[in-house]
C-alpha cells in the first residue's frame, strides 16, 4: 500500500512537470516570435518616424522664410500647400505613434515570457528526474504492466496538450473574428454615410462618416493585436501564419486628416479598399478556425480512446 501511494504521487507529480514542460516549450517558441517581431516593429517605427520628419521639414520649410515661401505667398498659394503639408505631417505621426505602440506592447509581451522561461530553468532536469524515480517503481512492482501504463499515460498526456493548444489557438482566433466583425461594422457604416455623403449629404453625413471611420480606425489598432497573439497560438500547434500587423500594411488605418488632400470619390474608394481587406482577413482566419476545430474533433475521440484503455488497464490488473 505504501509502494501504491508513492506511485500515485509520483504519477500527480509527473503529469504536474509536463504540463509545466509543455508551457515551457510554448514560451520558448515564443520567445523567438517575439523577438522577431520586435525587430520587425523596430524596423517598421524607426522608418515611419523618418517619414514623420520629412513631412514636418516641408511643413517648416514653407513657414519659414525663403525664396519659395515668398514665391509661393506671391502665387496666392502658401496657405493651401501649408495645409496639405500640415495635414500630411499629422497623418505619418500618427502612424508612428501607432508603430511605437506597437512595439512598446511586443516589448512588454517578450519581458513576460523571458521571465517564465527564467522561473521554469529547472523544469527539465525535475521532469526527468520525476521520471527516472516513477519508472523505477513501475520496474520493481511490474516490469511489463509499468512499460505499459507508462506508454498510455505518455500518450495520453501529448493528446492532453494537444488539445489545450488547440483550444487555446481556437479561442484566439474567435477573438479575432469577433474583432473583425466590429471593424466590418463601423466600415460598413461610414460607406453607407460616405455614399449619403456623395449625393450632397452636407454636413451632417460628413461628420457621421468620419466618427464611424474613427470607431473603425479604433477597431483596427486592436484587431492588429488580437491577430499577433493568434499568430502565437498557431505557431503553437504548428501552423505557421503569417499576418501583415504592421501599421499601414494590410490593414490600411483610414485616416480622417486626409480629407484636406482627397476628394470624396478618393475617400469611398479607401473605405471600399479597407472593406475588402476585412473581408479578406474574414474568410481566411474562418478557414484556419474550421480546420483547426476538424483537428481538435480528432484529439478529443483519441484521447478518450487512450483514457479508456488506461482505465481498463488498471482495472483488469
Amino acid at each position: 500500500a505504501g509502494n501504491g501511494g508513492a506511485t500515485d504521487g509520483s504519477r500527480r507529480e509527473l503529469a504536474q512537470l509536463r504540463e509545466e514542460m509543455a508551457a515551457l516549450q510554448r514560451d520558448q517558441a515564443l520567445l523567438e516570435m517575439l523577438r522577431q517581431q520586435e525587430r520587425q516593429c523596430q524596423m517598421e517605427a524607426e522608418r515611419l518616424r523618418q517619414a514623420w520628419d520629412k513631412e514636418q521639414e516641408d511643413v517648416d520649410r514653407l513657414e519659414r522664410v525663403s525664396l519659395s515661401a515668398l514665391l509661393a505667398n506671391l502665387s496666392g498659394r502658401k496657405e493651401e500647400r501649408l495645409e496639405k503639408e500640415e495635414a500630411e505631417a499629422l497623418a505619418a505621426r500618427l502612424q508612428y505613434q501607432t508603430a511605437q505602440r506597437q512595439l512598446d506592447e511586443v516589448q512588454s509581451e517578450l519581458r513576460a515570457c523571458e521571465d517564465r522561461i527564467q522561473a521554469s530553468r529547472d523544469c527539465p532536469a525535475r521532469y526527468e528526474a520525476c521520471l527516472r524515480t516513477r519508472q523505477a517503481a513501475l520496474k520493481a512492482g511490474d516490469p511489463v504492466l509499468g512499460e505499459q501504463i507508462g506508454g498510455l499515460e505518455s500518450h495520453i498526456a501529448s493528446l492532453t496538450a494537444r488539445r489545450r493548444e488547440l483550444r487555446e489557438a481556437l479561442e484566439a482566433g474567435m477573438r479575432v473574428l469577433e474583432r473583425l466583425d466590429r471593424a466590418i461594422d463601423k466600415l460598413n457604416s461610414a460607406g453607407g454615410w460616405s455614399t449619403w455623403d456623395l449625393l450632397g449629404g452636407g454636413l451632417v453625413s460628413d461628420m457621421m462618416k468620419y466618427s464611424r471611420l474613427d470607431e473603425a480606425q479604433e477597431q483596427i489598432e486592436m484587431l492588429r493585436g488580437d491577430l499577433r497573439r493568434y499568430q502565437a497560438e498557431l505557431a503553437d500547434v504548428e501552423r505557421m501564419e503569417q499576418f501583415d500587423v504592421r501599421p499601414g500594411g494590410m490593414m490600411q488605418a483610414v485616416d480622417i486628416f486626409f480629407d484636406n488632400i482627397f476628394t470624396d470619390w478618393m475617400v469611398r474608394d479607401q473605405i471600399q479598399h479597407s472593406q475588402n481587406e476585412m473581408y479578406g482577413l474574414q474568410s481566411r482566419v474562418r478557414g484556419i478556425q474550421d480546420r483547426l476545430a476538424r483537428e481538435l474533433t480528432d484529439v478529443e475521440r483519441g484521447l478518450a480512446a487512450a483514457q479508456g484503455d488506461l482505465d481498463r488497464l488498471v482495472e483488469e490488473a
